[in-house]
Parts: structure tokens; C-alpha cells; sequence
């Protein structure tokens, strides 16, 4: 019995912990905002922060949308099984998500 409750308890945390894991990350992921062409912004120099960090994007972070951005972006999206856009939509947030907590930089 006290096995049980031991390995219940681990699960729980376990559980516990992802749920943190995930909420961090979807909150860093949710202030790269959804930046056009040009944009620019402290947002969209935390997007570029992330591409550089994940080998996505070379060079300094710019804090303007640049061709660079997105075409790192696009590629994000392509090694993701997703639709190369260059925008940030839902499966791409997703996908921006599990690779921040993949890579572990959060």
C-alpha cells in the first residue's frame, strides 16, 4: 500500500511539474505576438532571441521583422510538418512551445 501511495504521489508531481513546464513556456511563446513584415518591437525581439537560441536564425537579434525572421520561421514550420508561412498561427505556437520545452530554454 505505502508502494502505491509513493508512486501516486510521484505521478502527481510529475504531472504537476509538467503542467508548470508547459504553462512557462506557452507564456513566453504568447509574447512573440504575431509579427508582419517590418513589424517591429521588444516582441519581436524575443521571437528572434528564440530563432537565434534555436539555430533557426543567424545573426544578431534586430528587433524588426526582417526576410531573415521570417524564412527562419518558415523553416521552424517546415521541419514541424507544418505550412511554411512565415506567420505566427496556432499549430505554429504549438510547435514554438514543444520546442522550447524540448530544447529546455525555458
Amino acid at each position: 500500500m505505502k508502494r502505491i501511495e509513493t508512486e501516486r504521489a510521484l505521478l502527481v508531481n510529475e504531472h504537476t511539474e509538467w503542467e508548470v513546464l508547459l504553462s512557462k513556456a506557452e507564456s513566453q511563446v504568447n509574447t512573440f505576438g504575431n509579427p508582419v513584415r517590418g513589424e517591429s518591437g521588444n516582441h519581436v525581439y524575443r521571437l528572434q532571441a528564440f530563432l537565434r537560441q534555436t539555430g533557426y536564425l543567424k545573426g544578431k537579434s534586430t528587433g524588426t521583422m526582417t526576410p531573415a525572421t521570417i524564412l527562419a520561421l518558415k523553416s521552424l514550420q517546415k521541419r514541424n510538418g507544418l505550412t511554411p508561412t512565415g506567420k505566427i498561427d496556432a499549430k505554429t505556437r504549438e510547435a514554438l512551445v514543444e520546442t522550447l520545452i524540448y530544447k529546455q530554454l525555458i
